[in-house]
């Protein structure tokens, strides 16, 4: 029995709505390149505290929490 995937169903966009998802892609990617910085400085350490390490994990699922919101604007 084959299986098929469901297709998502076409969503229509009003104009209007543009600059609002403008302004949060933009948002979405200053948000991220600040969480890539932190982590960029966490990273140049050699041995990181327990908080550190904490806040490391913290930005990791952070940043991936942007990069998904920023694909599904971006596929509509």
């Amino acid at each position: 029995m084959e299986t098929r995937m469901q297709r998502k169903p076409v969503v229509q966009v009003h104009p209007e709505q543009r600059p609002f998802e403008e302004d949060r892609v933009a948002q979405l990617k200053q948000e991220h390149r600040e969480l890539e910085q932190r982590l960029e400085e966490l990273n140049r350490f050699v041995y990181l505290t327990p908080d550190e390490q904490y806040e490391r994990k913290k930005i990791q699922k952070l940043k991936l929490q942007k990069k998904d919101a920023l694909r599904r604007l971006l596929s509509n």
